[in-house]
């Protein structure tokens, strides 16, 4: 049997290898949340001023959220630096400004149409609670198990407050 292509078949190439895109975290909002209908928040004054500070507060966060991710970044690239005390140091300091920040999404004077994202919020900052509850006890027993967790937690964290982020519409 003769295996030679035709006169009239193309040639084929190879196809082009591309680089694979970073996986991003907590960037998929859950079934649930997709399929629950919230109607629109109207934006009052007040609406809108509580919007402006929340806008802050998350700010921060974002901030300490990324300065202990580059110190978990460092530990995976470098396990042995969990046995590091100045590490140690620095990333229970980022954990712990990460936890303030998110405690301090916790607005003073929510007006009531605000009470979801604010509830909402509340169930983040629990998270980030349980994300530091955790974290001690995995960096001073070098367990990457419960280190994981943490992770989660945090995950979960930034899911919740892109949820809350979510119930907020403004008419026009």
């Amino acid at each position: 049997m003769n295996r030679r292509p035709a006169k009239n078949a193309k040639k084929q190439t190879p196809k082009k290898q591309t680089a694979k895109k970073p996986r991003k975290l907590a960037t998929r909002t859950p079934a649930a949340a997709q399929n629950a209908a919230v109607a629109p928040i109207a934006l009052d004054k007040e609406g809108a001023e509580y919007l402006g500070r929340l806008a802050d507060a998350l700010s921060r966060l974002i901030l300490a959220q990324d300065s202990w991710v580059n110190e978990i970044d460092l530990a995976s690239r470098q396990p042995a630096v969990m046995q590091d005390p100045q590490w140690q140091a620095r990333s229970r300091a980022s954990i712990n400004s990460m936890l303030l920040a998110a405690e301090a999404l916790r607005l003073e004077g929510v007006p009531d149409a605000m009470r979801p994202v604010d509830d909402m919020l509340g169930r983040a900052e629990r998270e980030a609670q349980a994300a530091f509850d955790g974290y001690a006890a995995a960096v001073q027993g070098s367990n990457v198990a419960l280190l994981l967790e943490v992770l989660r937690h945090v995950d979960r964290m930034s899911q919740l407050i892109q949820q809350a982020y979510g119930l907020i519409r403004t008419e026009i």
